[in-house]
């Protein structure tokens, strides 16, 4: 049976712990979703009865079916398989001819035997080790992630960042060139994002302005920053999109907040409450002006986008950023 082809452009992960589909109805979600334009579904549950995930399965599998859209399946080969046995009882083998599962590197194989040649088969990987691995294998799409920390999944194997992201697709790139991957692995593999909150900023360059936000300059921030100390309601909140590792190394700018923008770009995006409990601090109000600082410039332009884009009117910006502070010589508080 000849693979469906498959459009990864918008690719939509379902959700159906309380937290995020609270009392919704999955097929309803995804029938609203296909409707908004998304190319391929995944489901995702890793803890319902096989039973219960077998019939959810069913009725999206029928759903995306109307609108020509694959379903992939997150991690259970129980239920593809499944569906497998059950379609050749009843005759309609083209029920499953969408159907496919996105299972880690390791298991690629099993999973193949079971399913067969005309099921898709994507691998998440972590590692260009793994992603060269996957399409050695014959894998037909690969995940690449965990790109963010998120509150809502806690095991995640590894946070790669986006340049962990660029490293693997990089080295896919190199392997493609060089005609050492095999060419069916070539032609087959869709590379995809589909790690939650990936985001396209770390292209920003110190060139792209960000309409409205404020340059500022070493003497301009200095004052600012003694004008801060001792007041506790300060209409400019200065934030350090390092990570926490660089500001234990150098210390920061002092009464600077922390919102490190690699590892928790969904910040800006999220309630206040999740904010609070996130870094154990309020979330600046949005009527307030937020300047934003890194290391050299490039996070901090895309953290003002960022914030910009989530509603907050009054962004700047200190191009120089931690560089330029300390070659001359700004107050630092370490931490």
């Amino acid at each position: 049976m000849a693979k469906p082809a498959v459009n990864y452009g918008v690719y939509l992960v379902t959700d159906s712990t309380p937290a995020i589909l609270g009392d919704g109805d999955i097929c309803a979600v995804v029938e609203a979703a296909l409707r908004g334009g998304v190319t391929v579904v995944q489901y995702r549950d890793k803890h319902s009865e096989r039973s219960v995930a077998v019939e959810t399965a069913r009725r999206l599998h029928g759903i995306a079916q109307r609108f020509g859209v694959p379903l992939l399946i997150n991690d259970r080969v129980d239920v593809p398989s499944r569906w497998a046995a059950r379609a050749c009882t009843l005759a309609r083998t083209t029920w499953t001819s969408q159907t496919s599962l996105t299972h880690r590197t390791t298991a690629y194989v099993e999973a193949r035997n079971l399913l067969g040649p005309g099921k898709i088969i994507g691998v998440t990987a972590s590692s260009k080790e793994e992603a060269l691995r996957a399409c050695e294998a014959g894998a037909d799409y690969l995940g690449l992630g965990t790109v963010y920390a998120t509150q809502t999944k806690k095991d995640t194997k590894s946070i790669i960042g986006p340049s962990g992201v660029r490293d693997i697709l990089a080295a896919l790139a190199a392997a493609a060139r060089a005609h050492t991957l095999r060419p069916s692995a070539k032609q087959q593999s869709h590379l995809i994002a589909a790690a939650a909150g990936l985001r396209r900023w770390y292209s920003v360059s110190k060139d792209d302005l960000v309409p409205g936000s404020r340059l500022w300059k070493f003497d301009e921030l200095k004052t600012q920053v003694e004008e801060n100390q001792g007041n506790k309601e300060n209409n400019i909140v200065i934030v350090d999109v390092r990570e926490p590792v660089e500001l234990f190394e150098t210390g920061k700018i002092p009464g600077a907040i922390n919102i490190p923008i690699t590892t928790a770009v969904q910040s800006f995006h999220i309630s206040k409450s999740d904010f609070e409990e996130l870094y154990g601090y309020e979330r600046p109000e949005k009527d307030v002006e937020l300047l934003f600082y890194c290391k050299a410039g490039v996070r901090a332009r895309a953290a003002a986008a960022l914030a910009k884009n989530a509603g907050w009117k009054n962004v700047g910006e200190y191009p120089g950023s931690w560089l330029d502070w300390e070659a001359q010589k700004g107050p630092v508080e370490k931490i």
